[in-house]
């Protein structure tokens, strides 16, 4: 799982899913 800061946000994508290029993905 990676997970993604979007907006002060922070979202869990599974790793088939593409993250927008407007959010920061950390490993």
């Amino acid at each position: 799982l990676c997970s993604t800061i979007c907006l002060g946000s922070t979202q869990l994508l599974n790793s088939g899913n593409m993250v927008p290029e407007s959010c920061f993905s950390s490993f």
